[in-house]
């Protein structure tokens, strides 16, 4: 399909496509960026904590620390007790 004068604009054309998709697109959307979380500007997947087993005695949070803009990569990974 030819983008000339007489078929408008891309810009019309999108804004049709977008109306036409609007509900379905806005939910994918939606489901798409409960996913996700922005740091420092940047997209960030969140990720599930899992399950402890039940014999565990303490809970040790393990943190992974990136330095930021940093060439080569700098990373410490944390573990820090819960109590």
């Amino acid at each position: 399909m030819g983008m000339g004068r007489e078929s408008g604009s891309a810009e019309t054309v999108l804004r049709m496509l977008l109306a036409q998709a609007r509900g379905t697109f806005a939910d994918s959307l939606a489901q798409e960026l409960d996913k996700q979380t922005f740091v420092g500007g940047r997209r960030v997947v969140k990720q599930t904590v899992p399950a402890l087993p039940k014999q565990a005695a303490t809970t040790v949070h393990v943190v992974k620390v990136n330095l930021y803009g940093a060439r080569p990569p700098v990373w410490r990974r944390l573990e820090i007790p819960a109590r």
